[in-house]
């Protein structure tokens, strides 16, 4: 039969443990503090870009050999975004610049 993966899980991210190895590269977009990135660099031995748009956050992200940071925000066109900065540092958001329609 084929190879059986384990679904392994952390800090809310779900990931199938036997795809990750040695030359895999996370890419942990809304990195928060880093910490995913962190473990799961230290855990599987492989390179992890931690990515943030709190300036905040971004410096508290530690640095190594195997996890880069950088301070970019994820959108769906380039330009300046304003960053909504929340007390739950997890729930920060772009603020978009025009209103969605939304038709129901």
């Amino acid at each position: 039969m084929g190879r059986k993966f384990k679904i392994n899980a952390f800090q809310g991210h779900y990931f199938y443990e036997g795809l990750i190895g040695e030359n895999s590269v996370i890419i942990d977009l809304g990195a928060c503090l880093g910490e995913f990135s962190s473990k799961m660099s230290e855990t599987f031995r492989c390179k992890a870009y931690a990515v943030e748009a709190s300036p905040f956050l971004f410096q508290q992200i530690k640095e190594s050999n195997s996890v880069r940071k950088f301070n970019y925000a994820i959108t769906d066109r380039n330009g300046p975004k304003q960053l909504s900065i929340s007390e739950d540092m997890r729930r920060n958001t772009i603020i978009p610049r025009k209103p969605y329609n939304i038709n129901i």
